[in-house]
């Protein structure tokens, strides 16, 4: 591999076709990459597979290189003694590495088997989906296109619809219109805007660590409904999937959706016994009457934007008349009820959503059983019930979140470490390490609040890290 004196060592390159042979391999390897991201996707088959040949590619780059070089010219070449050592000792390093260094770890790895014991001291044993099973939604408020602002109560009963639509599926995680207020706000934006850029839905769905967003707009035609529905990935921001839809309700255009956006995700094979799916239709999720279901988002609205909560519970009272069978409606105006200190009226309403919730999915069941408990101040009940739920549902936030402010209010910091070192294990890590680094602090273990303070930082790299009160008084007791 001496360099000619009469040729630059560009020129011996370019001859020996070296850059040529190496841009093929990176193209190819590319291609191979490409085609991983989607069969895994598609087949719920490990991501460790994609870190893999990653660094089987990587490693293999110096035997393609040398291969090229002595045998990239046109015409016969003699293979070098060395090469017959190199080569295969360059291929083997190539496998042992992708094989022992694949940063893939367990929250890649098959599904699991999860023996857990409910409030009832029943145990219960499932099938847990792997991490790389599991996917997340940021459903966004729709765009409303009709003539009329009385339909904006649309913009967020689609999404509500397809939150409780996708998530009877135990592979699905999604945050609700709702769920994105503070996002918005951070953003010079509101929940209720009809012109948000793309560039900030995409900033806000990272921000909150989903693995795809759902935009979507709606218009009134003389046959019914119609919308336009798109997911993105909120990696890459590239359109994942997109549909128009036609119909007479929002339930039948929310039901269409998601099978479509279902069928897009996972493979449907009957026989896989790993996946717990309810499949109620989108009208047996929330309220089958459309006028209580605009009733409810108003009520939503009122009590949770406007603070008039004696209007949304006359509001919910008239919704309940229009469904008197729906637990969900009932468990609103309970939780209403209970925001005004009005224990008994909050009592009898969460007796009957539990008693109507029996056939409703299974996180909608723990929803309402939950808030029987609390209403009801049976926290060893509660406690447990939210123990079965983020062992059952590890990627839902929801539960760590709540065991999380009980233990803290509680100042039992040992639980809440333990519950938020879960959290953090099962891919929350944006929403737990602060507070982590708050239960560190309160036990004076100055050096884990600072590790974990700098780790959130390294994943926020736009926020300003000197401004963190937190580091400020990690820094004053040191």
């Amino acid at each position: 591999m001496t360099k000619p004196d009469n040729k630059s060592l560009i020129t011996e390159l370019w001859n020996r076709r070296v850059p040529q042979f190496v841009a093929n391999y990176v193209g190819i390897c590319w291609g191979i990459l490409q085609f991983l991201i989607f069969a895994t996707n598609r087949y719920q088959l490990d991501n460790g597979f994609i870190d893999k040949f990653l660094i089987f590619a990587v490693v293999l780059i110096p035997g393609v290189f040398v291969y090229t070089y002595n045998h990239g010219r046109p015409g016969k070449d003699e293979w070098k003694q060395y090469e017959k050592i190199l080569l295969p000792v360059n291929l083997v390093l190539a496998l042992v590495f992708a094989g022992i260094f694949s940063p893939g770890n367990e929250m890649n790895a098959a599904p699991i088997e999860v023996q857990v014991t409910n409030e009832q001291g029943d145990t219960v044993t499932r099938i847990v989906p792997s991490a790389a099973q599991a996917k997340s939604f940021g459903i966004f408020p729709f765009k409303d296109n009709t003539e009329s602002s009385e339909d904006d109560w649309m913009k967020f009963a689609f999404g509500q619809l397809i939150v409780r639509d996708m998530e009877q599926d135990m592979r699905m995680y999604c945050v609700s219109p709702f769920g994105f207020e503070y996002s918005f706000k951070s953003n010079n934006a509101s929940i209720y805007d009809n012109d948000i850029s793309f560039g900030k839905y995409l900033k806000i769905a990272k921000d909150r660590t989903t693995d795809y967003f759902v935009l979507g707009e709606f218009s009134k035609e003389e046959a019914g409904l119609a919308a336009s529905i798109e997911v993105y990935d909120s990696n890459s921001g590239e359109l994942f999937f997109e549909n128009n839809y036609n119909a007479e309700s929002i339930f039948d255009i929310v039901d269409q959706f998601t099978a479509e956006m279902s069928s897009n995700l996972f493979i449907d094979d009957s026989s896989n016994k790993v996946v717990v799916v309810t499949d109620l239709p989108a009208k047996d999720l929330i309220t089958k009457d459309l006028e209580a279901l605009e009733m409810l988002m108003n009520a939503k609205i009122k009590h949770r934007y406007e603070n008039e909560y004696l209007e949304a519970i006359e509001i919910m009272k008239s919704a309940i008349a229009l469904d008197p069978e729906s637990p969900m409606l009932k468990s609103y105006i309970a939780a209403y009820y209970n925001s005004i200190a009005k224990v008994d009226s909050s009592k009898i309403f969460i007796d009957e959503a539990v008693e109507l919730s029996e056939f409703l999915p299974e996180r909608q069941n723990f929803k309402i059983r939950q808030e029987y408990y609390i209403f009801n101040q049976q926290i060893d009940k509660n406690i447990a019930l939210l123990e079965t739920w983020r062992q059952l549902y590890p990627r839902d936030y929801y539960p760590y979140n709540q065991l999380l402010e009980f233990y803290s209010l509680t100042q039992v910091f040992n639980k809440a470490k333990k519950v938020g070192e879960d959290a953090l294990e099962n891919g929350h890590s944006k929403r737990v390490l602060k507070r982590l680094a708050t239960f560190e602090i309160a036990q004076n273990n100055l050096d884990k609040a600072e590790e974990y303070i700098n780790r959130y930082y390294e994943l926020f790299p736009d926020k300003n890290k000197m401004e963190d009160t937190q580091l400020a008084e990690i820094y004053l007791k040191k």
